[in-house]
């Protein structure tokens, strides 16, 4: 059995989105496939090549499907060889992790600070959702309707959105957060800032 540590929401779910966007479920962030994930987990201790090497996991996802996936989190400077004992190292720590995942029947992925960061645009918007969830873990029912009479599955704006159903930005930027992150939605959040050019659809997938 895991045991899972969660960090505080704000710090992740800026990890969740960072992980779905860099390399979960071939990076397609609308489909959010996740069911719960967890953060610094599971500690162990594993022989390579006659080393035993201690390392803690940083991420941990299960995806709705049922698949668990470990995930080893990487600065990209590590891979270069000019610091031997650094890069032999971090080396060790990742191909330990690698074999207790395949020993354990669990799939193990290894991203860096240069996928995390390509993308700032679409790190900012998320960045910038996580006031907005925090505020109510399910959308308000009423705000909800409003919002799905004139969602469809070509895009709008959110000034559009605004106008038909005569809520505030606030109200509607708490509402699409939520439905974002259940997958309810989509939203050109890859392409431009949060605001009143942000675009919404229907997912029909």
């Amino acid at each position: 059995m895991l045991l899972v540590r969660y960090k505080d929401m704000g710090y992740g779910l800026c990890l969740q989105w960072i992980f779905q966007y860099y390399g979960i479920s071939t990076c397609n962030i609308m489909d959010f496939p996740l069911a719960t994930f967890g953060t610094f987990i599971l500690q162990q201790t594993q022989l390579v090549d006659g080393n035993i090497v201690e390392s803690t996991y940083d991420m941990w996802v299960r995806y709705r499907d049922g698949k668990e996936v470990f995930y080893g989190v990487k600065y990209f400077k590590g891979f270069d060889t000019i610091n031997p004992k650094k890069h032999n190292s971090m080396m060790l720590q990742i191909n330990a992790q690698r074999l207790w995942s395949e020993e354990h029947g669990y799939t193990y992925i290894v991203r860096t600070d240069q996928h995390i960061r390509q993308n700032k645009i679409f790190l900012a918007n998320m960045k910038a959702l996580i006031p907005y969830l925090k505020q109510h873990m399910i959308p308000i029912e009423t705000d909800r309707h409003l919002v799905f009479k004139r969602v469809s599955s070509e895009p709008c704006s959110i000034t559009e959105l605004s106008k038909y159903t005569g809520l505030s930005l606030s109200r509607i930027f708490e509402t699409l957060s939520r439905l974002f992150v259940n997958g309810e939605v989509k939203c050109n959040f890859e392409h431009i800032l949060l605001g009143v050019d942000t675009e919404v659809w229907i997912n029909g997938e």
